[in-house]
Protein backbone atom coordinates (compact mmCIF):
# COMPACT_ATOMS: atom_id res chain seq x y z
CA UNK A 1 0.00 0.00 0.00
CA UNK A 2 2.81 2.39 0.88
CA UNK A 3 4.53 1.70 -2.46
CA UNK A 4 1.26 2.31 -4.31
CA UNK A 5 0.75 5.63 -2.47
CA UNK A 6 4.29 6.73 -3.29
CA UNK A 7 3.77 5.93 -6.98
CA UNK A 8 0.59 7.99 -7.08
CA UNK A 9 2.25 10.88 -5.27
CA UNK A 10 5.22 10.77 -7.65
CA UNK A 11 2.97 10.88 -10.71
CA UNK A 12 0.97 13.76 -9.27
CA UNK A 13 4.12 15.77 -8.52
CA UNK A 14 5.25 15.32 -12.13
CA UNK A 15 2.07 16.84 -13.53
CA UNK A 16 1.99 20.46 -14.68
CA UNK A 17 -0.15 23.04 -12.89
CA UNK A 18 -2.55 23.01 -15.84
CA UNK A 19 -2.97 19.23 -15.69
CA UNK A 20 -3.52 19.37 -11.94
CA UNK A 21 -6.16 22.07 -12.35
CA UNK A 22 -8.05 20.15 -15.05
CA UNK A 23 -8.03 16.91 -13.03
CA UNK A 24 -9.06 18.46 -9.73
CA UNK A 25 -11.52 20.77 -11.49
CA UNK A 26 -13.30 17.88 -13.18
CA UNK A 27 -13.33 15.81 -9.99
CA UNK A 28 -14.79 18.61 -7.87
CA UNK A 29 -17.25 19.80 -10.51
CA UNK A 30 -18.32 16.21 -11.22
CA UNK A 31 -19.06 15.59 -7.55
CA UNK A 32 -21.27 18.67 -7.26
CA UNK A 33 -23.02 18.00 -10.56
CA UNK A 34 -23.72 14.35 -9.77
CA UNK A 35 -25.19 15.44 -6.44
CA UNK A 36 -27.40 17.90 -8.29
CA UNK A 37 -28.68 15.33 -10.78
CA UNK A 38 -29.21 12.71 -8.10
CA UNK A 39 -31.38 15.17 -6.20
CA UNK A 40 -33.11 16.19 -9.44
CA UNK A 41 -33.84 12.56 -10.28
CA UNK A 42 -35.42 11.92 -6.88
CA UNK A 43 -37.25 15.24 -7.07
CA UNK A 44 -38.79 14.32 -10.44
CA UNK A 45 -39.92 10.92 -9.20
CA UNK A 46 -41.45 12.33 -6.00
CA UNK A 47 -43.08 15.47 -7.43
CA UNK A 48 -44.07 13.72 -10.67
CA UNK A 49 -45.95 11.03 -8.79
CA UNK A 50 -47.38 13.21 -6.03
CA UNK A 51 -48.57 16.08 -8.24
CA UNK A 52 -49.44 14.14 -11.40
CA UNK A 53 -48.60 15.39 -14.88
CA UNK A 54 -50.71 18.55 -14.44
CA UNK A 55 -49.25 19.68 -11.12
CA UNK A 56 -45.73 18.64 -12.03
CA UNK A 57 -46.02 20.63 -15.26
CA UNK A 58 -46.97 23.78 -13.31
CA UNK A 59 -44.06 23.41 -10.87
CA UNK A 60 -41.47 22.42 -13.49
CA UNK A 61 -42.43 25.24 -15.82
CA UNK A 62 -42.19 27.80 -13.03
CA UNK A 63 -38.66 26.59 -12.27
CA UNK A 64 -37.87 26.52 -15.98
CA UNK A 65 -38.67 30.22 -16.30
CA UNK A 66 -36.15 30.92 -13.53
CA UNK A 67 -33.48 29.21 -15.62
CA UNK A 68 -34.71 30.73 -18.90
CA UNK A 69 -34.32 34.29 -17.60
CA UNK A 70 -31.66 33.78 -14.93
CA UNK A 71 -28.96 31.85 -16.78
CA UNK A 72 -28.28 34.61 -19.37
CA UNK A 73 -27.48 37.07 -16.57
CA UNK A 74 -24.75 34.81 -15.25
CA UNK A 75 -23.51 33.89 -18.73
CA UNK A 76 -22.98 37.55 -19.67
CA UNK A 77 -20.70 38.10 -16.70
CA UNK A 78 -18.99 34.74 -17.12
CA UNK A 79 -17.95 35.60 -20.68
CA UNK A 80 -16.76 39.11 -19.78
CA UNK A 81 -14.98 38.01 -16.61
CA UNK A 82 -13.16 35.03 -18.09
CA UNK A 83 -11.98 37.05 -21.08
CA UNK A 84 -10.48 39.81 -18.90
CA UNK A 85 -9.67 38.12 -15.59
CA UNK A 86 -6.20 36.75 -16.60
CA UNK A 87 -5.05 40.31 -17.43
CA UNK A 88 -6.25 41.93 -14.19
CA UNK A 89 -4.50 42.99 -11.01
CA UNK A 90 -5.94 42.19 -7.58
CA UNK A 91 -7.23 45.76 -7.25
CA UNK A 92 -9.05 45.55 -10.57
CA UNK A 93 -10.57 42.20 -9.61
CA UNK A 94 -11.99 43.78 -6.46
CA UNK A 95 -13.59 46.58 -8.45
CA UNK A 96 -14.95 44.23 -11.08
CA UNK A 97 -16.51 41.94 -8.49
CA UNK A 98 -18.58 44.72 -6.98
CA UNK A 99 -19.59 45.90 -10.45
CA UNK A 100 -20.71 42.38 -11.38
CA UNK A 101 -22.93 41.88 -8.35
CA UNK A 102 -24.59 45.29 -8.41
CA UNK A 103 -25.22 45.25 -12.16
CA UNK A 104 -26.51 41.68 -11.92
CA UNK A 105 -29.02 42.75 -9.29
CA UNK A 106 -30.16 45.72 -11.38
CA UNK A 107 -30.62 43.70 -14.58
CA UNK A 108 -32.54 40.93 -12.85
CA UNK A 109 -34.85 43.39 -11.10
CA UNK A 110 -35.70 45.11 -14.39
CA UNK A 111 -36.37 41.77 -16.10
CA UNK A 112 -38.59 40.47 -13.27
CA UNK A 113 -40.71 43.63 -13.02
CA UNK A 114 -41.03 43.87 -16.81
CA UNK A 115 -42.10 40.26 -17.19
CA UNK A 116 -44.70 40.44 -14.41
CA UNK A 117 -46.14 43.59 -15.99
CA UNK A 118 -46.38 41.93 -19.42
CA UNK A 119 -47.98 38.76 -18.07
CA UNK A 120 -50.54 40.80 -16.14
CA UNK A 121 -51.48 43.03 -19.09
CA UNK A 122 -51.54 40.40 -21.82
CA UNK A 123 -52.90 36.80 -21.68
CA UNK A 124 -49.77 35.19 -23.14
CA UNK A 125 -50.43 31.78 -21.52
CA UNK A 126 -53.11 29.42 -22.76
CA UNK A 127 -53.36 27.71 -19.36
CA UNK A 128 -53.99 30.15 -16.47
CA UNK A 129 -52.70 27.69 -13.87
CA UNK A 130 -49.34 27.65 -15.67
CA UNK A 131 -49.36 31.46 -15.89
CA UNK A 132 -49.95 31.82 -12.14
CA UNK A 133 -47.04 29.50 -11.35
CA UNK A 134 -44.70 31.51 -13.57
CA UNK A 135 -45.77 34.84 -12.02
CA UNK A 136 -45.00 33.44 -8.58
CA UNK A 137 -41.59 32.23 -9.77
CA UNK A 138 -40.65 35.77 -10.82
CA UNK A 139 -40.57 36.75 -7.14
CA UNK A 140 -37.54 34.49 -6.76
CA UNK A 141 -35.98 35.34 -10.10
CA UNK A 142 -33.96 38.31 -8.80
CA UNK A 143 -32.23 36.08 -6.25
CA UNK A 144 -31.67 33.30 -8.78
CA UNK A 145 -30.02 35.76 -11.19
CA UNK A 146 -27.77 36.97 -8.38
CA UNK A 147 -26.68 33.38 -7.85
CA UNK A 148 -25.61 33.35 -11.50
CA UNK A 149 -23.47 36.47 -10.99
CA UNK A 150 -21.85 34.89 -7.94
CA UNK A 151 -21.21 31.75 -9.99
CA UNK A 152 -19.50 33.81 -12.70
CA UNK A 153 -17.01 35.16 -10.15
CA UNK A 154 -16.08 31.66 -9.02
CA UNK A 155 -15.68 30.50 -12.65
CA UNK A 156 -13.23 33.32 -13.32
CA UNK A 157 -11.34 32.41 -10.15
CA UNK A 158 -10.97 28.80 -11.41
CA UNK A 159 -13.33 27.28 -8.85
CA UNK A 160 -15.63 25.28 -11.17
CA UNK A 161 -17.20 23.13 -8.44
CA UNK A 162 -18.32 26.17 -6.48
CA UNK A 163 -19.49 27.87 -9.70
CA UNK A 164 -21.73 24.91 -10.56
CA UNK A 165 -23.02 24.82 -6.99
CA UNK A 166 -24.41 28.34 -7.36
CA UNK A 167 -26.03 27.83 -10.77
CA UNK A 168 -28.54 25.00 -10.43
CA UNK A 169 -27.19 22.60 -7.82
CA UNK A 170 -28.20 24.72 -4.85
CA UNK A 171 -31.78 25.12 -6.06
CA UNK A 172 -32.20 21.45 -7.06
CA UNK A 173 -30.73 19.85 -3.94
CA UNK A 174 -32.24 22.21 -1.38
CA UNK A 175 -35.67 22.31 -3.00
CA UNK A 176 -35.82 18.51 -3.00
CA UNK A 177 -34.92 18.29 0.69
CA UNK A 178 -37.36 21.03 1.72
CA UNK A 179 -40.13 19.83 -0.63
CA UNK A 180 -39.84 16.17 0.39
CA UNK A 181 -39.86 17.08 4.09
CA UNK A 182 -42.88 19.34 3.62
CA UNK A 183 -44.86 16.70 1.72
CA UNK A 184 -44.22 13.85 4.14
CA UNK A 185 -45.27 16.06 7.07
CA UNK A 186 -48.33 17.76 5.53
CA UNK A 187 -49.28 15.56 2.51
CA UNK A 188 -50.13 18.80 0.63
CA UNK A 189 -50.23 18.31 -3.15
CA UNK A 190 -50.54 21.95 -4.22
CA UNK A 191 -47.74 22.76 -6.76
CA UNK A 192 -47.79 26.46 -5.84
CA UNK A 193 -46.55 25.64 -2.32
CA UNK A 194 -43.38 24.18 -3.83
CA UNK A 195 -42.92 27.29 -6.00
CA UNK A 196 -42.91 29.34 -2.77
CA UNK A 197 -40.20 27.06 -1.42
CA UNK A 198 -38.08 27.67 -4.55
CA UNK A 199 -38.26 31.43 -3.84
CA UNK A 200 -37.09 30.92 -0.25
CA UNK A 201 -34.28 28.61 -1.39
CA UNK A 202 -32.96 31.22 -3.84
CA UNK A 203 -33.01 33.94 -1.18
CA UNK A 204 -31.05 31.71 1.17
CA UNK A 205 -28.61 30.85 -1.63
CA UNK A 206 -27.75 34.51 -2.20
CA UNK A 207 -27.05 35.02 1.50
CA UNK A 208 -24.79 31.95 1.61
CA UNK A 209 -23.03 32.92 -1.65
CA UNK A 210 -22.20 36.47 -0.51
CA UNK A 211 -20.97 35.18 2.85
CA UNK A 212 -18.80 32.61 1.07
CA UNK A 213 -17.19 35.24 -1.14
CA UNK A 214 -16.46 37.54 1.80
CA UNK A 215 -15.07 34.63 3.82
CA UNK A 216 -12.81 33.35 1.02
CA UNK A 217 -11.69 36.74 -0.24
CA UNK A 218 -12.48 39.52 2.26
CA UNK A 219 -11.42 42.26 -0.19
CA UNK A 220 -12.96 40.77 -3.31
CA UNK A 221 -16.23 42.71 -3.13
CA UNK A 222 -15.74 46.46 -3.34
CA UNK A 223 -19.09 48.17 -3.80
CA UNK A 224 -17.77 51.73 -4.05
CA UNK A 225 -16.01 53.09 -7.16
CA UNK A 226 -17.01 50.00 -9.11
CA UNK A 227 -16.95 51.62 -12.51
CA UNK A 228 -13.29 52.65 -12.27
CA UNK A 229 -12.04 49.28 -13.56
CA UNK A 230 -11.34 50.62 -17.06
CA UNK A 231 -9.69 47.38 -18.10
CA UNK A 232 -13.05 45.63 -17.89
CA UNK A 233 -15.35 48.35 -19.09
CA UNK A 234 -15.74 47.06 -22.60
CA UNK A 235 -17.40 49.20 -25.21
CA UNK A 236 -21.16 49.31 -24.87
CA UNK A 237 -21.56 47.56 -28.22
CA UNK A 238 -19.48 44.62 -26.98
CA UNK A 239 -21.45 44.33 -23.75
CA UNK A 240 -24.74 44.48 -25.66
CA UNK A 241 -23.51 41.76 -28.03
CA UNK A 242 -22.67 39.51 -25.09
CA UNK A 243 -26.09 40.15 -23.58
CA UNK A 244 -27.76 39.21 -26.86
CA UNK A 245 -25.50 36.16 -27.39
CA UNK A 246 -26.09 34.70 -23.95
CA UNK A 247 -29.83 35.29 -24.13
CA UNK A 248 -30.10 33.69 -27.58
CA UNK A 249 -27.87 30.75 -26.63
CA UNK A 250 -29.88 30.08 -23.48
CA UNK A 251 -33.12 30.46 -25.46
CA UNK A 252 -32.03 27.66 -27.78
CA UNK A 253 -32.19 25.24 -24.84
CA UNK A 254 -35.10 26.74 -22.94
CA UNK A 255 -37.44 28.15 -25.59
CA UNK A 256 -39.14 24.89 -26.72
CA UNK A 257 -40.70 24.21 -23.28
CA UNK A 258 -41.47 27.92 -22.95
CA UNK A 259 -43.46 27.85 -26.22
CA UNK A 260 -44.99 24.55 -25.12
CA UNK A 261 -46.26 26.29 -21.99
CA UNK A 262 -47.73 29.10 -24.07
CA UNK A 263 -49.44 26.90 -26.67
CA UNK A 264 -50.29 23.72 -24.78
CA UNK A 265 -51.47 22.39 -21.42
CA UNK A 266 -49.92 21.67 -18.04
CA UNK A 267 -50.12 17.94 -18.83
CA UNK A 268 -47.89 18.28 -21.91
CA UNK A 269 -45.49 20.37 -19.84
CA UNK A 270 -45.30 17.62 -17.25
CA UNK A 271 -44.56 15.04 -19.97
CA UNK A 272 -41.80 17.16 -21.48
CA UNK A 273 -40.16 18.16 -18.20
CA UNK A 274 -40.04 14.56 -17.01
CA UNK A 275 -37.97 13.70 -20.11
CA UNK A 276 -35.94 16.90 -19.72
CA UNK A 277 -34.98 15.96 -16.18
CA UNK A 278 -33.58 12.63 -17.35
CA UNK A 279 -31.56 14.30 -20.12
CA UNK A 280 -29.49 16.04 -17.45
CA UNK A 281 -26.85 13.30 -17.00
CA UNK A 282 -26.28 13.26 -20.79
CA UNK A 283 -25.26 16.92 -20.92
CA UNK A 284 -23.52 17.04 -17.56
CA UNK A 285 -20.06 16.31 -19.00
CA UNK A 286 -20.43 19.16 -21.49
CA UNK A 287 -21.39 21.51 -18.65
CA UNK A 288 -18.30 20.39 -16.76
CA UNK A 289 -16.11 20.99 -19.81
CA UNK A 290 -17.42 24.54 -20.13
CA UNK A 291 -16.96 25.48 -16.47
CA UNK A 292 -13.58 23.81 -16.02
CA UNK A 293 -11.93 24.58 -19.36
CA UNK A 294 -13.17 28.09 -20.07
CA UNK A 295 -10.44 29.90 -18.04
CA UNK A 296 -7.80 27.50 -19.41
CA UNK A 297 -8.86 28.00 -23.03
CA UNK A 298 -8.75 31.76 -22.54
CA UNK A 299 -5.19 31.66 -21.20
CA UNK A 300 -3.87 29.26 -23.85
CA UNK A 301 -5.50 31.14 -26.73
CA UNK A 302 -4.21 34.52 -25.62
CA UNK A 303 -0.74 33.03 -25.13
CA UNK A 304 -0.98 31.57 -28.69
CA UNK A 305 -0.36 28.00 -27.47
CA UNK A 306 -2.66 26.58 -30.15
CA UNK A 307 -1.19 23.07 -30.33
CA UNK A 308 -1.53 22.61 -26.61
CA UNK A 309 -5.05 24.02 -26.73
CA UNK A 310 -6.12 21.54 -29.41
CA UNK A 311 -4.62 18.55 -27.58
CA UNK A 312 -6.53 19.41 -24.42
CA UNK A 313 -9.80 19.98 -26.26
CA UNK A 314 -9.45 16.75 -28.26
CA UNK A 315 -8.81 14.59 -25.23
CA UNK A 316 -11.62 16.12 -23.22
CA UNK A 317 -14.07 15.98 -26.14
CA UNK A 318 -13.53 12.25 -26.70
CA UNK A 319 -14.06 11.53 -23.00
CA UNK A 320 -17.09 13.83 -22.78
CA UNK A 321 -18.82 12.25 -25.79
CA UNK A 322 -18.20 8.76 -24.44
CA UNK A 323 -19.66 9.70 -21.07
CA UNK A 324 -22.68 11.30 -22.77
CA UNK A 325 -23.41 8.17 -24.79
CA UNK A 326 -23.06 5.89 -21.78
CA UNK A 327 -25.22 8.04 -19.52
CA UNK A 328 -27.80 8.37 -22.31
CA UNK A 329 -28.18 4.59 -22.52
CA UNK A 330 -28.42 4.22 -18.74
CA UNK A 331 -30.94 7.08 -18.44
CA UNK A 332 -33.09 5.57 -21.22
CA UNK A 333 -33.27 2.21 -19.45
CA UNK A 334 -34.08 3.82 -16.08
CA UNK A 335 -36.74 6.08 -17.59
CA UNK A 336 -38.38 3.18 -19.44
CA UNK A 337 -38.92 1.20 -16.24
CA UNK A 338 -39.80 4.15 -14.01
CA UNK A 339 -42.55 5.77 -16.11
CA UNK A 340 -45.20 3.10 -15.29
CA UNK A 341 -44.52 3.65 -11.58
CA UNK A 342 -45.60 7.31 -11.86
CA UNK A 343 -49.22 6.08 -12.29
CA UNK A 344 -50.26 8.86 -14.72
CA UNK A 345 -50.65 7.38 -18.27
CA UNK A 346 -49.69 10.74 -19.80
CA UNK A 347 -46.06 10.14 -18.83
CA UNK A 348 -45.70 7.31 -21.39
CA UNK A 349 -44.96 9.86 -24.10
CA UNK A 350 -41.95 11.07 -22.08
CA UNK A 351 -39.79 8.20 -23.36
CA UNK A 352 -40.08 9.27 -27.02
CA UNK A 353 -39.46 12.88 -26.06
CA UNK A 354 -36.34 11.73 -24.22
CA UNK A 355 -34.93 9.92 -27.27
CA UNK A 356 -35.24 13.07 -29.39
CA UNK A 357 -33.56 15.15 -26.68
CA UNK A 358 -30.68 12.66 -26.46
CA UNK A 359 -30.09 12.95 -30.19
CA UNK A 360 -29.93 16.74 -29.90
CA UNK A 361 -27.58 16.58 -26.91
CA UNK A 362 -25.10 14.22 -28.63
CA UNK A 363 -25.01 16.36 -31.78
CA UNK A 364 -24.45 19.43 -29.64
CA UNK A 365 -21.57 17.89 -27.68
CA UNK A 366 -19.88 16.49 -30.80
CA UNK A 367 -19.49 19.95 -32.32
CA UNK A 368 -17.07 21.07 -29.61
CA UNK A 369 -17.33 24.31 -27.62
CA UNK A 370 -17.08 26.51 -30.70
CA UNK A 371 -19.10 29.40 -29.28
CA UNK A 372 -16.82 29.62 -26.26
CA UNK A 373 -13.73 29.83 -28.46
CA UNK A 374 -15.22 32.51 -30.73
CA UNK A 375 -16.19 34.64 -27.71
CA UNK A 376 -12.70 34.36 -26.24
CA UNK A 377 -11.16 35.23 -29.63
CA UNK A 378 -13.21 38.47 -29.84
CA UNK A 379 -15.32 37.04 -32.69
CA UNK A 380 -18.59 37.27 -30.80
CA UNK A 381 -20.37 39.03 -33.67
CA UNK A 382 -20.35 35.75 -35.62
CA UNK A 383 -21.82 33.90 -32.65
CA UNK A 384 -24.58 36.51 -32.42
CA UNK A 385 -25.55 36.12 -36.08
CA UNK A 386 -25.53 32.32 -35.92
CA UNK A 387 -27.56 32.23 -32.69
CA UNK A 388 -30.13 34.52 -34.28
CA UNK A 389 -30.45 32.31 -37.38
CA UNK A 390 -30.79 29.06 -35.43
CA UNK A 391 -33.29 30.59 -33.02
CA UNK A 392 -35.49 31.77 -35.90
CA UNK A 393 -35.44 28.23 -37.34
CA UNK A 394 -36.26 26.78 -33.94
CA UNK A 395 -39.19 29.13 -33.34
CA UNK A 396 -40.68 28.34 -36.75
CA UNK A 397 -40.39 24.59 -36.11
CA UNK A 398 -41.86 24.98 -32.62
CA UNK A 399 -44.95 26.87 -33.79
CA UNK A 400 -45.50 24.35 -36.58
CA UNK A 401 -45.09 21.18 -34.48
CA UNK A 402 -46.18 21.98 -30.89
CA UNK A 403 -49.88 22.69 -31.62
CA UNK A 404 -50.10 19.30 -33.37
CA UNK A 405 -47.73 17.04 -31.43
CA UNK A 406 -47.40 18.77 -28.04
CA UNK A 407 -44.35 17.64 -26.05
CA UNK A 408 -42.93 15.69 -29.00
CA UNK A 409 -43.14 18.84 -31.12
CA UNK A 410 -41.14 20.71 -28.47
CA UNK A 411 -38.48 17.99 -28.60
CA UNK A 412 -38.26 18.31 -32.41
CA UNK A 413 -37.79 22.07 -32.02
CA UNK A 414 -35.05 21.39 -29.46
CA UNK A 415 -33.33 19.13 -32.00
CA UNK A 416 -33.33 21.94 -34.59
CA UNK A 417 -31.87 24.61 -32.28
CA UNK A 418 -28.53 24.36 -30.42
CA UNK A 419 -27.00 21.64 -32.66
CA UNK A 420 -27.58 23.79 -35.77
CA UNK A 421 -25.91 26.81 -34.16
CA UNK A 422 -22.95 24.80 -32.87
CA UNK A 423 -22.17 23.22 -36.26
CA UNK A 424 -22.37 26.54 -38.09
CA UNK A 425 -19.99 27.96 -35.48
CA UNK A 426 -17.69 24.99 -36.08
CA UNK A 427 -17.42 25.98 -39.73
CA UNK A 428 -16.69 29.62 -38.74
CA UNK A 429 -13.95 28.53 -36.31
CA UNK A 430 -12.30 26.55 -39.13
CA UNK A 431 -12.43 29.51 -41.52
CA UNK A 432 -11.60 32.38 -39.17
CA UNK A 433 -9.34 30.79 -36.53
CA UNK A 434 -7.93 27.83 -38.47
CA UNK A 435 -8.82 25.40 -35.68
CA UNK A 436 -10.74 22.12 -36.08
CA UNK A 437 -12.28 21.10 -32.77
CA UNK A 438 -15.20 18.75 -33.44
CA UNK A 439 -15.47 15.15 -32.28
CA UNK A 440 -14.56 13.91 -35.77
CA UNK A 441 -11.35 15.98 -35.71
CA UNK A 442 -10.58 14.63 -32.26
CA UNK A 443 -11.04 11.03 -33.43
CA UNK A 444 -8.83 11.60 -36.50
CA UNK A 445 -6.16 13.09 -34.24
CA UNK A 446 -6.41 10.14 -31.86
CA UNK A 447 -6.24 7.57 -34.69
CA UNK A 448 -3.26 9.27 -36.34
CA UNK A 449 -1.48 9.45 -33.01
CA UNK A 450 -2.24 5.77 -32.38
CA UNK A 451 -0.95 4.80 -35.83
CA UNK A 452 2.30 6.69 -35.38
CA UNK A 453 2.74 5.15 -31.94
CA UNK A 454 2.21 1.62 -33.30
CA UNK A 455 4.83 2.20 -35.97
Amino acid sequence: MERFANRLTGKWNNLSDLQKYVITGFMGASGVTLLQYAAGFLQSILFGRVLGADGYGILANALHWLVFLGMPVGAVFRNLLVRRWPLASDREKELLSGWTLKLGFGLSLIVAVGFIAISELFPIFKDESVAHGVRLAMLGFVFYALLQAISALFTAEKKPAVAILFTRAWLTVTLFIVGATYFFITKVRDPYHYVYFSIAVNMLGVIVGLWWIKWRRPNLIRISNMLQAHLFMERKSTILRFVAITFLANSGFTLPPIILGLLSSATELGVFHMALRFIGPVVVSNILMLNVLMPVVSELYHNKEYDRLLRILYKILIVVTGISLLTGIIAAVVLYFILPELKDPAYRKSFYVFLLLVGAAILNVASGNTSMLLNIAHKEKYVLIVQGISLCVQIIVAFLTIPVYGAIGAAVAFLMGPPLAKWINYWIVRRKLGLNISLFDALLWYLSKKTLYDK
